[in-house]
């Protein structure tokens, strides 16, 4: 999972969870998310 750059990481009660665009989304939470193809180049 590749998550945007102002994305941010903290321990809340010894649990990790990401606050992305304002939101945050706790450990065993569900995300819906826009993706984008990264082409690999081989």
């Amino acid at each position: 999972m590749v998550l945007p750059p102002d994305a941010t990481f903290v321990l809340q009660n010894g649990r990790p969870s990401a606050t992305v665009d304002g939101i945050e989304h706790a450990v065993g939470s569900e995300a819906t998310v826009n993706t984008t193809v990264v082409p690999i180049a081989g």
